[in-house]
């Protein structure tokens, strides 16, 4: 889960190293803010009580107890320190983890009204269940409950059907997220194999994308190419890493390889958006339809 402290600090460290502060110094300056909390604050105060008795920079934030740092981001910065691209690296964690905040906002957006549509039909169902036979002797709880069952039949497929594709897509993120790692960490001459290996720690174990990966790199370390070894994410997405093979730009390959798959995932995400809405409202019609016909009108009609 994304630690809104850890956004916090990342957003205000990264900016204070863009004004050229060192480690040490955006860090003081950190503790003077009023505008940070007090759990940052604290965070920050032990990160900088760490750097004092001699430890790296990485290792204080693994270190550090006030703030949740991820193993990946941990990486990132340990390879910044290698690299010497402290203040691209945290520019570059910021963007990610402001993303991936507005991703997961988003994704709840989408699912918030097909689940309240969910909640709905369910409350509607209890209801008739267990008050029909109130309003007509004729009706059992057997048979309002083979009514609704049929009517949320329907409803339960649709939003099962919006929960798989939601899924995909937020796959299909996951995958342009791993290039873009690959693709900044390239750039910052640590080579594809340990770039990956960093991506890796990104990666969900129990998703798909996390096997691929694995795969990659498995491939890689028997001495395949780069090209070769990409394979196990689609053919597509190969022929944009071939040109690493040509150009021998491999940063540039995998962001163009990241930027085909936004596009693409984009597309599928403005259809899915355009079509929700209108759809759940053809849907609880059609539900609301069986209910009256079914329950509704042979009750009135038994007054």
């Amino acid at each position: 889960m994304l630690s809104k402290d850890c956004l916090s600090f990342t957003g205000t460290f990264s900016e204070l190293l863009f004004a050229n502060l060192s480690v040490k110094n955006a860090l003081s300056f950190m503790l003077r803010m009023d505008n940070l909390n007090k759990n940052v604050k604290k965070g920050v105060a032990e990160i900088l009580n760490f750097l004092e008795e001699g430890s790296l920079f990485s290792l204080a934030l693994k270190k550090c107890l006030h703030i949740n740092f991820s193993r990946t981001y941990i990486a990132f910065v340990s390879s910044a320190e290698e690299s010497g691209k402290l203040c691209e690296t945290f520019t570059f964690l910021y963007d990610s983890l402001k993303k991936k905040k507005e991703r997961t906002e988003k994704i709840i957006a989408a699912l918030l009204y097909p689940s309240f549509v969910l909640l709905l039909a369910l409350f509607l169902s209890a209801f008739f269940i267990f008050y029909a036979k109130e309003f007509s002797p004729t009706f059992t709880v057997a048979t309002a409950m083979s009514v609704c069952f049929q009517a949320n039949a329907l409803l339960l497929f649709y939003i099962l059907g919006i929960f798989i594709l939601v899924k995909r897509l937020c796959q299909e993120k996951e995958l342009v997220f791993l290039f873009k790692i690959v693709s900044f960490l390239t750039a910052s001459n640590l080579g594809v194999y340990k770039s990956f290996k960093i991506a890796l720690l990104a990666t969900k174990r129990a998703s798909p994308l996390y096997k691929k990966v694995a795969m990659a790199l498995s491939m890689l370390e028997e001495g395949f190419s780069v090209f070769e070894s990409c394979r196990v994410f689609g053919k597509e997405i190969a022929l944009y890493l071939e040109l690493a093979e040509f150009s021998g730009n491999e940063a540039q390959a995998f962001l163009s390889a990241a930027d085909f798959l936004q596009k693409n995932q984009e597309k599928k995400e403005k259809v899915l958006m355009t079509f929700l809405e209108p759809v759940t409202i053809v849907l609880l019609a059609l539900y609301i339809g069986i209910l009256l016909k079914s329950l509704v009108m042979p009750i009135l009609f038994n007054f």
